[in-house]
């Protein structure tokens, strides 16, 4: 038997890998999804990693090589979580190994056991998911937190619904309005203030998937904007923006009637992306490991 390992460069070729290999795990395996954040990242170039027995390819490792840091990363960048290879999980294992440039590829999901002496938890943090499941109704789920919280909230949520906010649906022309809110909120820690991520955003939400922006609204005026997709019965909450500063409790208003309309739309889970964010363990998220690999 001959095995061989190869690098490939060529876009049609690696789309062509990419799309015969792919188990398409999560939304965020799809091809359209990462090849918008490499373009916009200035089109990093390909360096797609196959492992071929008698030239029949029976594993892919699908990475870029970031310009601007000179190392190897995941296909798609930063923006992506719970990356893996596909094919022969013995083999992938074989790709990773077989790695000898410079690299940070991170947001991993848990890898081969051959290669996970040589990982490290990930600098951005866990994956967070909330299981829609274990409540029916929105007093249910707020009976999860402490009576305290539970006083607060209710008090805020009062004074917002006596504002006569209406929720309705939005576009992918929203998207920038939400960036501009999260901006002002966030300052310089947005990050939007990145070219590139916020290029790769508004294209992003331009895909054609079931999208769900969803603009807040007190008359005409725009108070928060929710960005997410549905990928089946997972909900991918990607963020939100809002004059949280003029309205108090508008961000917790927000997240839970995100929570419960995402509910209604028979999603089972809420994916809300990578890092705590100081929010997401007390809104009873799980966190789902993630991992790097990092290679001088």
């Amino acid at each position: 038997m001959t095995n061989l390992i190869e690098v490939h460069t060529d876009i049609s070729v690696c789309q062509e890998l990419y799309m015969q290999l792919s188990d398409h795990r999560s939304w965020f395996d799809n091809w359209d999804l990462r090849w918008v954040y490499n373009q916009a990242y200035d089109s990093n170039p390909l360096h797609f990693l196959t492992y071929s027995e008698d030239e029949i390819v029976k594993a892919l490792l699908p990475l870029q090589f970031n310009k601007e840091k000179q190392v190897l990363e995941f296909f798609g960048g930063r923006f992506f979580e719970l990356n893996h290879g596909f094919g022969v999980t013995n083999l992938v294992a074989q790709l990773f190994i077989s790695i000898q440039q410079p690299a940070f590829i991170d947001g991993l999901a848990e890898p081969p056991a051959e290669v996970l002496p040589y990982m490290f938890p990930s600098e951005a943090g866990p994956k967070y998911v909330l299981n829609l499941t274990d409540f029916s109704t929105e007093e249910e789920f707020l009976a999860k937190f402490s009576s305290g919280f539970r006083k607060n909230r209710r008090r805020e949520f009062r004074n917002l619904d006596e504002l006569n906010i209406t929720i309705v649906r939005g576009d992918s022309s929203d998207a920038q309005t939400m960036i501009e809110f999260n901006m002002e909120r966030f300052g310089e820690e947005s990050s939007y203030h990145n070219r590139s991520w916020r290029e790769g955003f508004l294209n992003m939400v331009k895909l054609p998937y079931d999208w769900h922006i969803r603009k807040f609204m007190i008359g005409d005026e725009v108070i928060g904007i929710q960005v997410a997709n549905l990928d089946g019965s997972i909900y991918i909450s990607h963020n939100k923006g809002s004059k949280i500063r003029n309205y108090i409790g508008l961000g917790w208003y927000m997240t839970l009637k995100n929570i419960m309309y995402a509910k209604s739309l028979g999603a089972t889970h809420i994916e809300s992306g990578t890092g705590d964010m100081g929010w997401k363990i007390d809104w009873h998220h799980t966190p789902i490991a993630q991992y790097t690999l990092k290679i001088d």
